[in-house]
């Protein structure tokens, strides 16, 4: 059986290899200084386009409540410091398990974007952009 931090590190590969074959341009495993002074790392980041904001982008291979609780600080204590149109993405594994709804709503709250693994085709367009 894999070590938990290993099939996270799996997940991140899955994710970069989607993005890979999707032609999504991005620079990964960024570190950000927050407005605490605190370092923040990001899985990785999207550059701005003419048609779209930076986007950084955290894969959440077990989304749980703690695990959302920490993106998002790490969310609010970065985001004053980026651009005014910089986004924030979170790709959530629900592959072989089921996320609280609760969850969810908490990154849509506070203006992040919930990707599920499962329906990330649909984001295609929006991340390649």
């Amino acid at each position: 059986m894999l070590a938990q931090s290993r099939v996270a590190s799996v997940f991140i590969e899955d994710v970069e290899d989607f993005f890979n074959i999707n032609d999504i341009r991005f620079t990964p495993a960024i570190q950000l200084s927050g407005k605490s002074g605190f370092q923040h790392t990001y899985d990785f980041v999207i550059p701005a386009s003419k048609n779209s904001p930076e986007r950084l982008i955290k894969a959440i291979n077990n989304p749980t409540k703690e695990k959302a609780e920490s993106v998002l600080f790490s969310w609010s204590d970065t985001r004053e410091l980026r651009k005014n149109d910089s986004a924030m993405y979170v790709i959530l594994n629900d592959f072989d398990r089921k996320i609280g709804q609760g969850v969810t709503d908490a990154f849509v709250q506070y203006s992040v974007a919930p990707v599920l693994w499962t329906k990330r085709e649909a984001s295609i367009e929006e991340l390649s952009a």
